[in-house]
């Protein structure tokens, strides 16, 4: 994992620039229990390249759901060494379905769905940030 791309920045304490193999991400951050189980709950849009990045204390197997989330969205779940495992498309049903990791996971990212379809990421693609990030 490289901690160190010239375009990438720390916006503020909330937010990071990261990039995805070579496509740019605003991203939310979510390193506490807190943050991560609310995620994007409620929200009505997402900006065409943001998202929010969930970082967990531990690699672990993790699941996601869609309770309260309104708007559709991709899940992409990356190992402690920034590779991405898989991409899941997730659809709004207050929590009914779980999308699941298949392996332990360190960072899961959320998109709008689609996301990295149109940018054609796939798995084995490399999560670059400005910087480490402890989680809590």
């Amino acid at each position: 994992m490289s901690y160190s791309c010239d375009d990438l920045e720390t916006i503020d304490k909330s937010h990071l620039s990261i990039k995805i193999d070579k496509h740019l991400l605003r991203v939310e951050i979510a390193n506490t229990q807190h943050l991560r189980s609310k995620g994007l709950m409620h929200r009505t849009k997402l900006g065409i390249d943001e998202g929010m990045i969930f970082i967990f204390p531990n690699s672990r197997k993790v699941s996601f759901w869609m309770k309260n989330t309104l708007i559709p969205l991709d899940i992409a779940y990356f190992t402690s060494h920034g590779r991405l495992v898989e991409v899941m498309t997730m659809v709004p049903d207050d929590g009914v379905k779980s999308y699941p990791s298949s392996e332990k996971i360190l960072y899961a990212i959320e998109t709008n769905a689609g996301w990295f379809q149109q940018h054609k990421i796939e798995q084995g693609a490399i999560l670059y940030l400005p910087r480490k990030i402890s989680a809590y």
